[in-house]
């Protein structure tokens, strides 16, 4: 089971990922533009961190929990 504070962080990150099309909507013009989508990714680190500030996170992790995400949808 979660905890809280995992549950709060998984809605921050769904909340978050909803609201930057760049990353899922193929027809957005941004979609292909890396460099705006390794921005949209350090936003996500950024709340990732947020409720897990003792733990090392970098774009790699955050990546494989949004991918983890999408599988279980």
């Amino acid at each position: 089971m979660m905890s809280a504070n995992d549950q709060d962080c998984v809605r921050a990150l769904i909340e978050m990922y909803r609201s930057l099309p760049c990353l899922w909507k193929i027809k957005s013009a941004d979609y292909s533009n890396r460099y705006i989508k390794k921005d949209a990714y350090e936003k996500l680190v950024a709340i990732y961190k947020e409720h897990h500030p003792t733990e090392t996170v970098d774009e790699h992790i955050v990546r494989k929990k949004i991918q983890a995400l999408r599988t279980v949808y």
